[in-house]
C-alpha cells in the first residue's frame, strides 16, 4: 500500500508520559524515510501532530501515516519523536525526547 503507519492508542498524558516539571503541552513528530544507500538518496516524509495539553484527561487515538513507494525493496526507516513543551518566563521552550520503547506504541509498518 505504500504506507508506514504509527498508531498511538488512547492514554492519559500526566500518567503515561514522564515529563519535566513545568510541561504544559506535548506533540508527536514522526518521519518515514525510504533510503537508497547505493545511490546516496532518501525520500523523507515528515508528519507532526497538533499540540496537546499535558493534563490528566484521556486522549483520543492518533495515527501518523507516511507515504513511501508501494512494494519498495529499499530499506525503510520509521522514527517517532515526543516533543515536550514547557513555559519558561518569558518565552516557550521545546525539548524533544525519545519515544517510548516498543510495546503499546509499536509502529505498524505496511508497504
Amino acid at each position: 500500500r505504500g504506507q508506514l503507519t504509527i498508531n498511538i492508542p488512547v492514554f492519559t498524558p500526566s500518567l503515561d508520559l514522564t515529563a519535566p516539571s513545568g510541561t504544559s503541552k506535548y506533540q508527536f513528530m514522526s518521519a518515514g524515510v525510504e533510503i537508497d544507500f547505493a545511490a546516496g538518496t532518501s525520500k523523507p516524509d515528515i508528519q507532526k501532530s497538533a499540540q496537546f495539553m499535558y493534563n490528566e484527561l484521556p486522549t483520543t487515538a492518533l495515527t501518523l501515516t507516511h507515504t513511501v513507494t508501494p512494494n519498495s525493496t529499499l530499506p525503510l526507516l520509521l522514527v517517532l519523536i515526543l516533543i515536550l513543551i514547557y513555559s519558561e518566563n518569558p518565552s516557550t521552550k521545546q525539548k524533544a525526547y525519545p519515544a517510548p520503547p516498543p510495546g503499546d506504541y509499536a509502529p505498524n509498518a505496511q508497504t
